[in-house]
């Protein structure tokens, strides 16, 4: 395997982001330009996993406190005002199999937590993910993505309200796996 390092992306990094950002469609770049192009920049929470000092994928870590997000997390037990939300967790088709996602989104949320200076409950919504691409089957595709988050510890909500079986995860700090040591 390469030589595996994830970090906040910065100005350096501009130009691969945007490629990469293209790559995944999920336009991210343009909602977090600031974040990147400043490193001053505070709560600037946009993380890369780099492959031998290429960059291969990215994700977004912040609060959990948008109004916006799903009932199933805004009403969780576990969600607070200083709970994490975890998105946009993208991996380039020819590095995924190889543990780059889930070193991704181990590393980023310690990264996160540590800038916030203490581990907090994370909360990720898969309806984005299951209706990416409209070949998909979003029920088999929804239960890649549990077994996926699943390495670091997350663990599905229920959503008996839409009549779904799962559409977003959360993590509870005290059951945060690193994906390396199983």
């Amino acid at each position: 395997m390469a030589e595996v390092e994830v970090r906040a992306l910065g100005p350096d990094d501009v130009d691969d982001m945007v490629d990469l950002d293209e790559q995944s469609g999920y336009e991210v770049y343009d909602a977090y330009a600031d974040c990147v192009e400043d490193e001053d920049e505070e709560n600037c929470y946009l993380w890369g996993v780099f492959a031998d000092e290429e960059l291969v994928g990215f994700c977004v870590t912040g609060g959990s406190d948008d109004p916006d997000l799903p009932d199933a997390v805004t009403e969780h037990p576990l969600n607070e005002e200083t709970s994490t939300f975890l998105s946009h967790v993208y991996v380039d088709p020819d590095y995924r199999g190889n543990g780059y996602g889930a070193r991704l989104v181990h590393d980023a949320l310690l990264g996160y937590w540590e800038s916030e200076g203490e581990q907090q409950p994370t909360f990720l919504d898969l309806s984005g993910y299951l209706f990416d691409d409209a070949d998909a089957d979003p029920i088999k595709l929804a239960h890649l993505l549990i077994d996926f988050f699943g390495k670091n510890g997350f663990e599905p909500i229920p959503d008996d309200e839409h009549d779904i079986t799962y559409t977003c995860m959360v993590l509870d700090p005290k059951n945060f796996k690193d994906p390396d040591a199983e």
